[in-house]
């Protein structure tokens, strides 16, 4: 083998092995921003519907869900093309569950509701962080 076939070979090499880091990088990175966005966005809106259900103003709490599942309606394809299906749909599922409840007027349930979605949310960014770990 010649001399400048085996540095073209070791060129195309570490181009490999440095556009596969590229590629787990961005792997793991991504998720984890996604998610973070997600949370940052609905987390003043959950907050403030809190306190909407203990000042017993059911109607700013339908309000504030209705403007959390805008959010995540926005987030919903990537979110969707990132982590399991019905990992997402459980999200909706306790949005839509807690704003049923908000018109009804069940502040228990709804609290409970409200709380399982902000405890699914951090799971999700719990289980998909990027970190070493994940990775071996």
């Amino acid at each position: 083998m010649k001399n400048g076939s085996f540095k073209r070979i070791k060129a195309v090499s570490a181009l490999g092995t440095a556009l596969a880091a590229i590629i787990i990088a961005f792997a793991c990175i991504c998720p984890t921003a996604l998610l973070r966005g997600l949370k940052r966005e609905t987390e003043r809106d959950s907050e403030e519907c809190i306190r909407a259900v203990l000042a017993d103003d059911p109607a700013r709490a339908a309000m504030l869900l209705s403007d959390i599942r805008e959010t995540l309606l926005k987030y919903r394809s990537r979110l969707l093309t990132t982590f399991d299906h019905d990992e997402i749909e459980e999200l909706f599922y306790a949005v839509d569950t807690a704003y049923e409840l908000a018109l009804a007027g069940d502040k228990a349930q709804l609290l409970t509701e409200l709380t399982a979605f902000r405890t699914k949310l951090e799971f999700l960014l719990y289980t998909n962080r990027a970190g070493l770990e994940n990775l071996l």
